[in-house]
């Protein structure tokens, strides 16, 4: 809807995150840019590219909707 594209991590996000913020107090990773680096590196990641024709129309849909409100 934005036009821009959109780049999907891991499913296990959380447990992830919860792994990597433990890593960093043990010292094993350092920065934000490095747990980055580390999860880019380790999973596969989905790049979804944007479709006119879907945001468009569900941009449209929004405004209708919004206007339908009164807003």
């Amino acid at each position: 809807a934005t036009g821009l594209p959109v780049i999907a991590g891991p499913t296990e996000a959380t447990a992830i995150g919860n792994i990597l913020l433990q890593a960093q107090v043990a010292g094993v990773v350092g920065s934000p840019a490095d747990m980055v680096r580390t999860v880019t590196d380790s999973f596969l990641l989905k790049r979804y590219e944007p479709r006119d024709a879907l945001g468009e129309d569900l941009y449209e849909k929004f405004v209708a909707l919004k206007r339908s409100q009164g807003q």
